[in-house]
């Protein structure tokens, strides 16, 4: 039987949000204000996509996926189908290679503008083709 991955609109468990808020790269995401989309794998919550419109690009805030279903393209799925339609933005410190490899699979290309999240050297990456 084949696995089945959804991403939908709906209530983000607290224990998914509360790793998400201990994890060094989604710190301060998790309880933002910014609505979110589950991320479930054969019907177990394993984490989440924050994504929101800005001027005409959707943007995502944060993903978080839990061990141990990191690393197995779960997130570059998630990603590559939400965008597969839209254009969008993503803004990714320069340390956080998780995302820039997930993003960069996506169609995101990393820019030259550089941005300051608190104290984090981020970069913007776009997506403009559909």
């Amino acid at each position: 039987m084949k696995n089945k991955l959804k991403v939908y609109y709906n209530n983000i468990p607290d224990e998914l949000l509360k790793q998400a808020e201990e994890h060094r790269e989604t710190q301060g995401y998790a309880y933002n204000k910014i609505e979110k989309l589950l991320i479930e794998f054969d019907n177990i919550p394993i984490g989440f996509l924050s994504p929101r419109l800005e001027k005409g690009y959707w943007r995502v805030s944060a993903i978080f996926i839990i061990e141990p279903y990191r690393n197995c393209g779960l997130g570059t799925k998630v990603v590559q189908d939400f965008f597969s339609d839209k254009k969008g933005k993503a803004v990714i410190s320069e340390k956080n290679i998780a995302s820039q490899t997930i993003f960069s699979k996506s169609g995101f290309i990393k820019s030259d503008r550089k941005i300051m999240d608190g104290n984090l050297e981020c970069y913007l990456w776009v997506k403009n083709e559909l």
